[in-house]
């Protein structure tokens, strides 16, 4: 007890080996925690302007909905002109800008009489802001006009009823509840007839039997339909006889693909009188296509960009991707990102080293086909190029008199590589007080071969310089070239960043600079 009490009372604080060894556990802690930031602050970035490109297109289409319907279309169309602009511009802030490319066209729908039933609205948008990846975003929405718009013809209050999912809520499944109601206000009138649909055509349950309603009501309710969105139909010539394929099997029709579909309550009162209300939905049966192709490109010596081929999930894009890294030869994924409604990004990797990535599509609901992705190419991150300096001033004379020299010297690393070659790596070294002398031919400084990837270099100045001078600043580039193991000669040359040793102010009282050096791509 005595001893411990001893250390107690002891005040003298931690020794410098204990601070030494607590600082290099502090080190390696944060060094490694740097690439789970870089990766998060990518994400977060690209989550960031998908969602503000998606709340500002949501709210340009609403206010398009409250325009007159005759104003509904393009400025100086040929085919359906309006108060539209074809491109809309518009600064969201926090240095974002969104520009999106409108379209609006006639459907003409076959189950409805007459040409040019209603519009479609297209809006293709491209999110930007300085130093990010530009963010698209596509979408498309119906808009309906009033049936009525001269006379005293009064029409039917319609909607949906509260069992109907909500708009763009996502379904899936043989059961989904439906209803509508409606009602006039036409003395003596009444509800005569009522339908479901989707995307114009009759919604179907399990049995293929279609949602049509004659309630004789005033007000009416088409009842709660279960609507079964994976219900197909076999498909038949005009003379009844079924359709087959080139294998002799019956071709079948799904009734409501995945998607975005178009819900549709209609209703007629004893006068003829008609009236609808819309509600777009979100089908979700089945996993997306598989992407076509998948492209790998080294970004700089920190990232593999990642991009890929649009997956198709019904009559829409996928609306998600899985994306998992792997190092060349490998079968284990160093790290999976999930991304949506984008087509690329930016995978977090280590200088120097090669890798593959694959991407597999993914619905709104999370659905996968687990085996299906596709794969990309293998790349090479470029190395990285870290120096340090030390200039001495010499002196020569005194007073007015007093002349300096300066003697630069720097110790460059560059990465070395993190897989096998064959051979060694060759790095050419270019030093010059020009930057746009780097990475010419015919102006480099010294070729070498070394494992290490360091080189020591001194530089002697044999310019005079009075007291105040600033001496130029050197400019460093390394090129490195190689040929991977494992098959046929493929000689790959990399460039690394840029290093820069600034020069330097001559001062009576300085003999020594010491730094490292400022790195640039």
């Amino acid at each position: 007890m005595r001893g411990i009490w001893s250390k107690l009372a002891d005040d003298e604080g931690m020794t410098l080996v204990e601070i030494v060894i607590a600082s290099v556990i502090l080190l390696v802690v944060l060094t490694a925690l740097i690439p789970l930031v870089y990766q998060t602050t990518l994400m977060t970035a690209q989550s960031t302007a998908q969602t503000k490109a998606t709340n500002y297109v949501s709210s340009f289409m609403e206010n398009v909905r409250a325009m007159p319907y005759e104003q509904v279309g393009i400025v100086g169309s040929a085919v359906l002109p309006g108060s539209l602009e074809p491109t809309v511009t518009v600064s969201l802030g926090d240095g974002y800008t969104i520009e999106m490319s409108l379209a609006v066209e006639w459907v003409d729908d076959e189950e409805m009489t007459g040409a040019e039933n209603y519009k479609r609205l297209n809006i293709d948008a491209t999110i930007t802001a300085p130093g990010r990846k530009p963010v698209t975003y596509s979408t498309s929405t119906f808009i309906w006009g009033s049936p009525y718009t001269t006379g005293d013809i009064v029409p039917p209050n319609v909607a949906f009823g509260s069992a109907s999912p909500g708009s763009l809520e996502v379904v899936s499944g043989s059961s989904v509840p439906l209803s509508g109601t409606a009602s006039t206000s036409v003395p003596g009138g009444f509800i005569s007839s009522m339908s479901l649909k989707v995307d114009s055509s009759y919604v179907p349950n399990s049995t293929l039997e279609t949602a049509q309603f004659s309630p004789m009501d005033n007000p009416a309710s088409t009842g709660t339909w279960l609507w079964d969105t994976t219900a197909i139909l076999a498909l038949k010539n005009e003379d009844g006889t079924p359709l087959l394929d080139e294998d002799g099997n019956p071709i079948y029709k799904i009734f409501s693909m995945d998607g975005k579909r178009l819900l549709m309550v209609e209703a007629r009162d004893n006068l003829g009188t008609y009236n609808h209300a819309t509600r777009e939905v979100i089908v979700d049966n089945y996993a997306p296509s598989m992407c076509a192709s998948a492209t790998a490109e080294a970004y700089r010596s920190r990232a593999v960009r990642a991009t890929w081929a649009q997956a198709a999930d019904g009559t829409d894009p996928a609306y998600a991707y899985n994306v998992a890294l792997f190092r060349e030869g490998g079968t284990d994924a160093l790290s999976t990102t999930s991304v949506q409604q984008v087509t690329t990004t930016d995978l977090v990797a280590d200088p120097f080293s090669r890798y593959y990535y694959r991407v597999q599509s993914k619905s709104i609901g999370g659905r996968i086909e687990a085996d299906e992705w596709t794969t990309a190419n293998t790349v090479t991150t470029a190395p990285e190029l870290t120096g340090t300096y030390e200039q001495r001033v010499k002196k020569t004379g005194a007073g007015v008199n007093a002349r300096y020299t300066l003697s630069t010297t720097t110790i460059t690393d560059v990465t070395n590589p993190a897989f096998t070659i064959d051979g060694a790596v060759t790095y050419t070294l270019w030093r010059s007080t020009n930057l746009a002398d780097l990475g010419v031919a015919g102006k480099e400084y010294k070729t070498v071969t070394y494992d290490s990837g360091a080189l020591t270099d001194t530089i002697t100045d044999a310019t005079s310089y009075s007291e105040g001078a600033l001496t130029p600043g050197y400019y460093y580039l390394v090129r490195a070239t190689f040929d991977p193991d494992g098959g046929a000669d493929e000689e790959i040359v990399l460039f690394t960043n840029k290093g820069y040793v600034p020069g330097v102010k001559i001062s009576k009282d300085a003999t020594t600079y010491t730094g490292t050096m400022v790195m640039s791509w």
